[in-house]
């Protein structure tokens, strides 16, 4: 099992078994790099036992407090603070944690179990419950390896996926195979009870002065920014140029003595594609040393069967695409520890797709000139093709599944009921694909905006107050006016990584997507719609409309369901499950 997450610990591993309990570790140095942070660790007295992957970005100040109380470390890194903490405070230990992280924690004395996931699943935890017990591991891949359950699939989950690119649940698309939900502890005690617990949920929204936030923001993002450099490797950041990672550079480079090492991706595939302009303007304003990959289609066509396996199931769009090359870059360059602005859309609503719900929410209490600033900012185009899908339910992907039809509350009129969607399922997809893209690597990713106490302050924030005057995400614009370029500040051409994979499709890769999309394996399976699949693949190829981004799914899909069983190389899911 833990040679299957070699790639998520390269440099050691480490075991504890004792009657009914085994836990494996594999190690990836960050801080502390000495063997005596080698894990699983204990606490002084062997009582407690932690395997645990991520960072606790408060770990100097627990340790202090625990200092204070009787307890002695033999390690300087943040591992060791977990057992303590846990024989200090109990189960309320967590509530303590700052940071990302998936933690499972023996208790010795009572024979208990814990396995703890961080408030927003920065960090995975999966688990399988079995006759004999339950199995755990940070991929799911090493579940699968150990042999506990055969590799089948879930069909309710894929179709979740083909329908949304994401799924709306906690099982996972293996079945057998689920997901422990984030903010929740699951504890197992010696007599054989599980129970599983909800240790944090997000705040309500209070009443606040809207004025005041940009400037709370910006004492948060400093001291989010503070922790999160902790290492005892080489610390860089992603930079596509947007006003997320832009935000996290420009606070870097104000800490840093030295050039912060950037790292960019574009394409030769058009001017879409190609965000050096802004990139390298962050870049240069900052002072930093900016890396730039540049992906080729042969390339992709090489590495995509890798990457499909290293997302441990199909999710998200073809934007995983230059996450997995832009980390490959970060490798290359020797750095393995970096900073990315995953969280900010969400947390600050940062899509088009929220000025038609916000416009709505705003006629209704009356504030029509917000109502109509959101609508002005959306353009006629953008909410002729948002009323259309709400209206007629125009939407590709929706005709892809066989079987009935699924709705999501993405697609809710509901501006508040969106977001909260969003955060719960659709951040979780990204955070998904930042961490197997990295993961892949041995990289470590992490996300400052997502840091606890700035979701605490800013999912209390009435959703209404999060879009002024039709200015999408207002508030993060205005907190770092003064560390990031005008011309990035002041974007409204949003792209998200944006993938050339149409083009792709109607030339260098087209033979290929016609041969994954007409495998048989997506019939047989009786997961999409085939003759739709083909229309949209037609229509595609042709060059008549961009269906890529919904013909992703069925793709990687179709691509996942045919992987070998690991690890011994027999025949993917069909010949499996009959």
């Amino acid at each position: 099992m833990t040679d299957a997450l070699a790639h998520r610990g390269p440099d050691g591993d480490g075991f504890f078994a004792e009657d009914g309990v085994v836990l494996g570790h594999r190690r990836l140095k960050i801080l502390d790099l000495s063997d005596a942070a080698r894990q699983p660790i204990a606490d002084r007295d062997g009582l407690v036992v932690v395997s645990f992957n991520g960072e606790i970005y408060n770990f100097r100040d627990l340790r202090t407090q625990l200092e204070a109380r009787g307890h002695r470390f033999a390690s300087t890194g943040d591992a060791a603070v977990i057992p303590a903490a846990y024989l200090e405070w109990g189960l309320d230990f967590v509530r303590r944690l700052r940071g990302m992280f998936a933690v499972a924690l023996y208790d010795r004395r009572d024979r208990r179990m814990l396995l703890v996931r961080d408030r927003v699943g920065i960090k995975p935890l999966y688990l399988a419950r079995l006759a004999e017990g339950i199995v755990f591991a940070s991929e799911m891949r090493a579940i699968v390896a150990g042999g506990w359950l055969r590799r089948s699939p879930n069909d309710e989950a894929l179709r979740q996926f083909l329908r949304f690119g994401y799924r709306t649940g906690f099982a996972t698309c293996y079945a057998g195979i689920e997901e422990l939900p984030p903010g929740s502890m699951l504890v197992c005690d010696g007599s054989g009870s599980v129970e599983l617990q909800t240790y944090w949920q997000p705040p309500q929204p209070t009443d606040c002065d809207p004025d005041q936030v940009p400037s709370r923001v910006r004492e948060l993002l400093e001291g989010a920014i503070e922790r999160h450099l902790q290492s005892d490797v080489p610390v860089g950041a992603h930079l596509s140029g947007g006003l997320d990672s832009s935000s996290v550079v420009g606070l870097m480079a104000r800490r840093a003595q030295d050039p912060v090492p950037v790292f960019s991706v574009y394409f030769a595939d058009g001017a879409w594609f190609d965000e050096r302009r802004y990139s390298t303007a962050v870049s240069d304003a900052c002072g930093a040393r900016q890396y730039l990959v540049s992906p080729t289609p042969g390339e992709v066509l090489d590495e995509l069967p890798k990457l499909v396996d290293f997302l441990d199931e199909p999710v998200g769009g073809p934007g995983a695409i230059p996450q997995y090359f832009l980390n490959g870059c970060v490798r290359n360059a020797g750095v393995r520890v970096v900073l990315g602005g995953q969280g900010g859309d969400e947390l600050f609503a940062g899509y088009e797709r929220y000025l038609l719900p916000h416009a709505l929410k705003a006629a209704k209490a009356g504030a029509f000139g917000d109502a109509v600033m959101d609508m002005r900012s959306s353009g006629l185009r953008n909410l002729a093709i948002d009323l259309s899908k709400r209206l007629l339910k125009l939407d590709p992907a929706a005709m892809l599944t066989a079987g009935p039809r699924m709705t999501s509350d993405a697609l809710s009129w509901d501006f508040d009921r969106q977001l909260l969607h969003e955060f719960r399922w659709y951040l979780p997809m990204l955070l998904h694909i930042e961490d197997r893209t990295s993961m892949a690597w041995s990289i470590e990713s992490r996300v400052p905006l997502l840091d606890d106490e700035l979701i605490e302050y800013i999912l209390a924030v009435p959703a209404v107050t999060k879009i002024r005057g039709g200015r999408l995400k207002w508030m993060l614009r205005d907190a770092v006016r003064d560390v990031v370029p005008d011309t990035v500040l002041n974007r409204t051409d949003k792209r998200g990584l944006p993938t050339p994979l149409a083009g792709w499709m109607r030339g260098p890769l087209r033979d290929f997507a016609r041969e994954v999309l007409t495998d048989p394996i997506l019939r047989r399976n009786g997961l999409v719609d085939p003759a739709h699949v083909q229309r949209l693949f037609d229509a595609q190829a042709a060059g008549i409309r961009d269906f890529s981004f919904q013909l992703w799914r069925p793709l990687v899909t179709a691509i996942w369901l045919a992987k070998p069983q690991a690890p011994s190389g027999e025949a993917g899911f069909l010949a499996l499950a009959g």
